[in-house]
């Protein structure tokens, strides 16, 4: 959850969003003891929400659905992990819907800074002001988020050997 933007982080964690917070977690477990010598290109593995995981070798590179795993086989008394360097987010969770609820459930309390309790509602200008602050606050937070995905991504490519241009790129 490190590479999580913290908004997102902390949307998930309000008691109010436990379902989905499971959601996302259970997407990154499957039944059984499977350890990686068993893992194999073009696997697919059905995790606890009964969606499939995709597995993905290249040499000693092993990557579950586009997620590198970066520590294998620690034995638990439940099954094995397969440490990943990424939370995949599962198909159909829509972040920015997500956020956008979240944000908008605000309970008021003033501790989050948004003036709320100061605001002059009597002004239909301000608040949609605010408003559109608000979704560009989101949109940026969404376009933030797939951007750090994105360059670690390719970072990691790079770093896997993945990126065989390298060396031609290099020489130009």
């Amino acid at each position: 959850f490190d590479n999580l933007p913290d908004i997102l982080v902390e949307c998930l964690t309000l008691p109010q969003n436990r379902d989905e917070l499971s959601y996302i977690l259970m997407y990154h477990v499957a039944p059984g003891r499977i350890t990686s010598s068993q893992l194999f290109d073009d696997m697919t593995i059905q995790n606890l929400n009964g969606n499939k995981l995709v597995v993905d070798t290249n040499g000693r590179v092993i990557r579950i659905d586009d997620s590198r795993i970066v520590n294998e086989d620690i034995v638990a008394s439940n099954g094995v992990i397969q440490t990943i360097d990424s939370v995949i987010i599962p198909p159909g969770f829509d972040v920015p819907r997500f956020l956008k609820t979240c944000m908008t459930e605000d309970d008021d309390d003033d501790d989050d800074n948004d003036n709320d309790t100061t605001r002059n509602t009597s002004n239909s200008n301000t608040d949609t002001n605010d408003n559109t602050e608000e979704e560009r606050r989101r949109r940026r937070l969404q376009r933030r988020f797939e951007k750090n995905n994105k360059r670690q991504r390719r970072q990691e490519r790079q770093e896997d050997g993945d990126d065989d241009n390298d060396d031609d790129n290099n020489k130009k």
